[in-house]
């Protein structure tokens, strides 16, 4: 299995997850009234699981989601799941950032779950943010590449294209970022093989040097997650590569179902 959970979980609608939210929720509040907003994250999450498991239901700490494909692993953890199902990230934030969405998301998707709860302990009250996804297992593997703009210059360059094809194949779209990236370097060699400091010049003056993934002397690869401002990202990159001694960055954006391979020079 290419994701698998360390231990089994059943679908849990919207209804039943609230059914189970409520309990939850309600130790979330009386362990904050007797501890204050002080306590580390760890403290929260071990106390969270510990009163739900006290309280009859099936409480789980850092839950583990193994990711494979050929060679490669990667292990995510979720902070608890109750139920076999019912999925919280416990934060000690001063708000709530869009990182959080993503990551909980993420889990979701990994899980097969449409419903999860980040919980945040820091403030003066407890908040909470509940957050759904529609997607089911079939939505993200109905995915398109789009590569009439993806020039083959040599053997480097075609094997991002294979790879990513692949990964999708197997794990679907819409997962984090940083999970296709890892991947994708990891199959072209790894990033301490494939990243290099690349000189950025104006004119005749060296400003410093930047770190980029080269898939050959010449030119760099770049992973996005624009959507919206795609077309933004890519002057960005094009006034980067002209101060660079590069010849071309094969660009990578994934959008959704959409994920787009570009060349530019």
């Amino acid at each position: 299995m290419p994701i698998q959970c360390s231990q089994s979980l059943r679908f849990h609608d919207q209804e039943e997850f609230h059914a189970v939210d409520y309990k939850v929720m309600a130790h979330a509040f009386e362990i904050h009234n007797e501890l204050g907003r002080l306590p580390s994250e760890e403290i929260f999450k071990d106390e969270l699981a510990y009163r739900c498991r006290n309280n009859g239901m099936d409480a789980w700490r850092e839950m583990a989601i193994r990711v494979t494909h050929g060679d490669f692993s990667k292990r995510y953890f979720m902070d608890l799941v109750v139920n076999r199902g019912v999925i919280y990230e416990a934060k000690t934030a001063e708000r709530f950032v869009k990182d959080h969405d993503r990551q909980l998301i993420h889990y979701l998707l990994l899980a097969e779950q449409p419903h999860g709860k980040i919980v945040n302990f820091r403030n003066a009250s407890v908040e909470s943010k509940f957050i759904s996804t529609r997607l089911t297992p079939a939505d993200r593997r109905d995915f398109a590449l789009h590569c009439q703009d993806w020039i083959e210059t040599d053997d480097h360059s075609r094997r991002p294209q294979t790879i990513i094809q692949d990964l999708l194949e197997d794990w679907g779209a819409h997962l984090e970022l940083a999970l296709y990236r890892e991947a994708i370097l990891h199959f072209l060699g790894g990033e301490e093989n494939l990243s290099h400091p690349v000189e950025l010049r104006d004119k005749t003056r060296i400003i410093g040097r930047l770190p980029m993934p080269q898939l050959n002397p010449t030119t760099s690869l770049h992973l996005s997650a624009a959507s919206k401002h795609s077309a933004g990202h890519e002057k960005l990159l094009l006034r980067l590569l002209h101060h660079t001694p590069l010849q071309a960055i094969q660009w990578i954006n994934f959008n959704g179902k959409h994920i787009a391979l570009k060349t530019l020079s």
